[in-house]
């Protein structure tokens, strides 16, 4: 799917190099620049005609030779041993000679160098499965072209960016980019990159479980594709369409689709392709229990992802081998490729990079908006400025006025003690103006403390579980415990992946709320199922109960069945701020209960969380719904979390238009309340 795009990119790349560098030479290193020309031509008809061992031995030979040439021709040679590695999918050469290519270009003129091979790096990246390499140079990219227009590299740069937020598991950032990148598509008339970005459509609509959608989308794109000849697009459409049927346990379908595929993959020469639809088959011939052919396919397909660099394939050859032997009966083979899939997928997913890459681009965009402000500041404040300069001239000139007149008419006194009254009054605003720039002064205090402590808590938040975690596990995989030891430390691991889910959960809401990025998603639902769901997953969770006699109740229960209450609402989004209640009661709760509940009331519905825990404090409940705070401010407070739950749960709330409020009396307990509209 990427053969449009490449066409596009070295072709900028191309005009660029011939634009910035002229004829440039080097030094008298590389010989005859009409011979390296000619050479460079054949060297790109080669690798047209499929012939890439020739080709890459000609543009070796090239660099060999070292005597004579240009830098351009240099960066040339590189960009098409690139392109040839890459064809082969032998992806990490295919990285390091694109990446020998930028380097030269900067060396040659740092600020005309061509920004395209960051997205070309970023999608080797991405082949590879090294995700954040691949999303730091697409976020790259993405800035320099925000500040520098072009279309054509805005479509690109969206395209991969939604491939790597797919394969991250971030599926709504995946969906926008590609809308964006299809609407680039349309407005500079690429048709056949069009059918790319519908492939890739619906390859995020497969992992979201919505596979008749994906369906309908590749067989859209794949028809663009192979109108286009684009038969390495083409055939990684019907290989995925085959894997759909596949699940969907339409098998006569799903063996055409993947006949299919084999035969646009050969006629391609693309072995990744051919990678996958080998992983495809395997998986096919697992679901059809014919266990020998399916092993078979697997094991083709996990010499090729080997030799090709590509991990993704390799993680799945790994995952349908597990599956394989583990159905076989073969549980010491399954073993040893599921600890393998385990190795890689570790490799590929580097939480700490991506969450701090994220961070990066968070703090860039605050960044630009702070700016943006204070340019508005510093411009109201500048024609303040003005009109308080013209009012004092024209004040001057009203009181000189008025004491010639006092001078010649006494009458004229009671102008001049309103005059004076409207001085007393330009003072009593500029006092005003004074102390409201005191208070702007003293918030922007705050916000910097509280900004200190975010770093702080999240720092503590995300380091405590991953450390409780990395240590039973190390106890467990390194230690000869009983089993009930074991229990006990995997409750803790259980615990731990519990809390860093639930920081990591708050920090991604954190950020669609102050994005803007949150939407209402309206459906009916039964109030009373919805709240018994609630309770039961409380329920069974051990980790809120170690320790404490804590009972949790629905109140009601008989009542709630019976009323069938219906409501037309964005349920997950009640559902949210009913977890973030239950959790903060079930934590500040030792003994006791915890009681949930709702009520109709006219055209609303109000919902309550009951505690018997420790109660809020007057002082405190001024601030409890101010984002990353709690009662206890340092990090050897008693109760883990960011502060951050409730600040959500109320900006949810608001979100639907209803309100939240709460009582509660120290040592007493706590009643959280929130009411929405029954039909929003």
């Amino acid at each position: 799917m990427w053969g449009a795009m490449k066409f596009v990119v070295y072709t900028c790349i191309f005009c660029l190099i011939l634009t910035a560098g002229g004829l440039k030479a080097i030094g008298s290193g590389w010989g005859d620049t009409l011979t390296i020309d000619r050479k460079l031509n054949r060297a790109e008809s080669l690798i047209e005609q499929k012939r890439l061992d020739s080709a890459k031995n000609l543009l070796w030979a090239i660099l060999e030779t070292g005597t004579g040439g240009t830098t351009q021709q240099q960066i040339q040679t590189y960009n098409l041993l690139s392109e040839s590695y890459e064809s082969e999918s032998l992806l990490d050469s295919a990285l390091y000679y694109t990446r020998k290519a930028w380097r030269t270009e900067q060396k040659l003129d740092p600020q005309q160098a061509d920004r395209q091979y960051l997205i070309e790096i970023a999608y080797l990246n991405w082949q590879k499965g090294s995700y954040s390499e691949a999303l730091s140079h697409a976020q790259e990219a993405k800035r320099y072209f925000t500040r520098h227009p072009d279309t054509s590299s805005r479509m690109n740069v969206n395209n991969v960016t939604g491939l790597i937020f797919r394969d991250l598991g971030n599926y709504q950032r995946a969906e926008n980019h590609f809308h964006k990148a299809l609407r680039l598509a349309s407005e500079i008339g690429q048709e056949h990159y069009k059918g790319i970005i519908w492939a890739n459509l619906a390859s995020l609509y497969q992992k979201m479980d919505r596979y008749s959608r994906a369906i309908s989308y590749y067989e859209k794109g794949s028809s663009i594709e192979l109108k286009f000849q684009d038969y390495q697009a083409a055939g990684r459409s019907f290989a995925i369409i085959g894997a759909l049927y596949t699940e969907l346990r339409e098998y006569n379908k799903a063996l055409t689709n993947l006949k299919k595929a084999r035969h646009y993959n050969e006629k391609a020469g693309d072995m990744t392709g051919l990678c996958r639809t080998r992983n495809a088959l395997g998986n096919y011939y697992n679901k059809r229990q014919d266990y020998p052919k399916a092993r078979q396919y697997l094991l083709e397909a996990e010499k090729m992802a080997r030799k090709q660099g590509a991990k993704k394939q390799l993680m799945k050859s790994y995952q349908g081998l597990y599956n394989n032997y583990q159905h076989t009966g073969q549980y010491q083979q399954a073993f040893q490729y599921q600890s393998r899939y385990l190795e890689i997928y570790k490799q590929l997913y580097n939480v700490n990079e991506i969450v701090k890459l994220e961070n990066l681009q968070h703090k860039l965009n605050m960044q630009r908006t702070k700016n943006q402000n204070q340019r508005e500041q510093l411009e109201k404040q500048q024609t303040i400025n003005q009109l308080l300069m013209a009012l004092a001239i024209l004040s001057a000139l009203i009181t000189a006025l008025f004491i010639l007149l006092f001078i010649r008419i006494r009458k004229s006194q009671k102008s001049l003690r309103q005059k004076n009254k409207e001085i007393n009054d330009q003072k009593e605003q500029l006092e005003k103006l004074n102390h409201n720039l005191r208070t702007a002064k003293k918030e922007a205090e705050k916000s910097e403390e509280l900004k200190d402590q975010f770093l702080r808590n999240i720092s503590h938040e995300i380091r405590t579980p991953l450390n409780g975690i990395l240590g039973f596990s190390s106890i467990i995989a390194e230690s000869d415990l009983k089993k009930e030891q074991k229990t006990e430390y995997q409750h803790f691991i259980k615990k731990n992946a519990n809390l860093l889910l639930s920081t990591i959960n708050d920090i991604l809401d954190i950020a669609r709320i102050r994005t803007k990025q949150v939407e209402v998603n309206k459906e009916s639902f039964d109030v009373y199922r919805l709240l018994e769901e609630i309770k039961k997953m409380f329920y069974f969770d051990e980790s809120y109960y170690q320790g404490k006699d804590v009972h949790i109740l629905l109140e009601h229960e008989a009542f709630h069945r019976q009323s069938n209450m219906k409501v037309f609402s964005d349920a997950e989004k009640i559902r949210r701020i009913m977890a973030i209640l239950m959790d903060n009661a079930l934590k500040f709760t030792q003994q006791g209960f915890v009681k949930i509940g709702a009520q109709p009331e006219g055209q609303q519905v109000t919902f309550f969380v009951e505690d018997t825990g420790i109660g809020i404090s007057r002082e405190d409940q001024e601030m409890i719904y101010e984002c990353f705070t709690q009662a206890e401010h340092e990090l050897s407070r008693e109760f883990d979390g960011l502060g951050a739950g409730l600040s959500i749960a109320k900006s949810f709330v608001e979100l639907l238009r209803g309100k939240i409020w709460f009582r509660s009396q120290p040592h007493q307990g706590t009643t959280f309340y929130f009411s929405i509209p029954a039909n929003i």
